[in-house]
């Protein structure tokens, strides 16, 4: 190597050390595009966020695929919701324990809410469970946000003015959002309404909904002829109550549970942001296009 390419070397590496910009920042994988959202919420400007579920894509019936793997083997840090959600991916992390990873379920303060069923006669084993998708209340979302930033800041000292910065921007949006959508939601309070399955506890905890039931009692579990007709009982006592389908779901279940019965059928939710493109504004998409959904529904039943 002559001195002069030598030379050159030498002063990439003092750039780098001094321009933050310049340095290597960490790879990021996370699980789920809600999840990625948030990440690059923080990482805005400074790094793009890989995720293992693309769109359309159920969290709940997942296998890595060998890229995915390859993706996990190569990643700095693993931000991810928690194993309740994503079992798949607890057993992925054991197996590569040199990989230094962010639960946010297990983030300190965030808030836990047992499952919108739990109240529901015939509810089952379900009903003493956690929900696990916490992010749909956005005061837990905006915890998270500087949880991952102070993670970020571990892994790489360099930008963690910028990660900071960024997560204190998005803490506020996401704030402004969630009061912008209490007030839209404040004329509905109390307003039972049915859902299709148990992931809106934290929802209708923040915003002061009910959720008189859901058609199936947990993720990725079909109703059984008891809870189908303990559920029909319990609409048939509030006539015109919206009821919501979901996004990529079957409406099979739909149609058995609300045959003969006045319901309003509002427009499919999509609590994992499965039909969104992926992208730093998709959970706040997420949650306004959610609310937006479930005051027409209401609206529409009490004009």
């Amino acid at each position: 190597m002559t001195m002069k390419r030598r030379l050159a070397l030498i002063g990439m590496a003092l750039g780098a050390l001094a321009n933050p910009a310049l340095a290597k920042v960490p790879t990021i994988v996370t699980d789920n595009p809600v999840v990625q959202s948030l990440v690059w919420e923080v990482t805005a400007g400074i790094a793009a966020p890989e995720v293992l579920l693309g769109t359309g894509e159920d969290i709940h019936d997942f296998q890595l695929r060998p890229s995915q793997a390859t993706a996990l083997d190569n990643a700095d840090i693993v931000i991810w919701a928690g194993h309740e959600l994503a079992p798949w991916l607890d057993s992925a992390l054991s197996a590569r324990p040199g990989v230094s990873s962010l639960e946010l379920l297990d983030v300190d303060g965030t808030a836990k809410r047992p499952p919108s069923n739990a109240a529901l006669p015939g509810a089952g084993a379900h009903s003493s469970s956690e929900d696990p998708h916490a992010w749909l209340d956005p005061e837990n979302a905006v915890l998270w946000l500087g949880a991952i930033a102070e993670a970020l800041t571990r892994a790489d000292p360099a930008n963690a003015a910028e990660y900071h910065a960024n997560a204190t921007l998005a803490q506020a949006r996401i704030s402004a959002l969630g009061a912008d959508i209490s007030a839209r939601l404040s004329p509905y309070a109390g307003n039972p309404l049915v859902v299709s399955h148990d992931a809106y506890a934290h929802f209708a905890g923040r915003f002061g909904l009910t959720v008189l039931g859901t058609i199936r009692l947990g993720d990725a579990a079909n109703p059984g002829a008891r809870h189908i007709s303990n559920l029909r009982t319990a609409i048939a006592e509030h006539p015109g109550i919206c009821v919501f389908p979901e996004f990529a779901e079957p409406d099979d279940y739909l149609v058995v549970l609300t045959e003969g019965l006045s319901v309003t059928i509002g427009e499919p939710l999509d609590p994992e942001g499965r039909g969104l493109a992926l992208g730093q504004d998709l959970y706040r998409q997420l949650l306004d296009g959610m609310a937006r959904s479930i005051a027409k529904c209401l609206g529409d039943q009490h004009p």
